[in-house]
């Protein structure tokens, strides 16, 4: 209960059990075949669709990249018709279906 008071998260045993088989179902690490999608972005595309996938906004990408913000807009612009998606929420998807997230 003080936990909980002081704002931690507390799940229920089955719901931590659920959680861990998810986790080990998943294929993570290098013995993951890599998505060719992915494969033919240049790391620096890669580089930003993860942070876009993370939720950053395009000044704070800038600021962690140490990039222009108009440099940001033409990656993601890029991203966009390489992936052929219409907007920000769809990159967010490719990223996460593809294992970058």
């Amino acid at each position: 209960m003080r936990a909980a008071a002081r704002g931690e998260v507390m799940l229920a045993p089955h719901v931590t059990g659920r959680l861990v088989r998810w986790f080990r179902s998943r294929e993570f690490g290098p013995d993951r075949d890599p998505d060719p999608q992915v494969e033919s972005l240049t790391p620096r595309e890669r580089e930003i669709l993860v942070l876009v996938g993370e939720g950053l906004p395009i000044e704070e990408i800038a600021a962690k990249l140490v990039i222009g913000s108009a440099t940001v807009r033409t990656h993601i612009y890029r991203l966009r018709h390489k992936r052929n998606v219409r907007d920000r929420a769809q990159l967010v998807s490719f990223a996460h279906s593809a294992g970058l997230l």
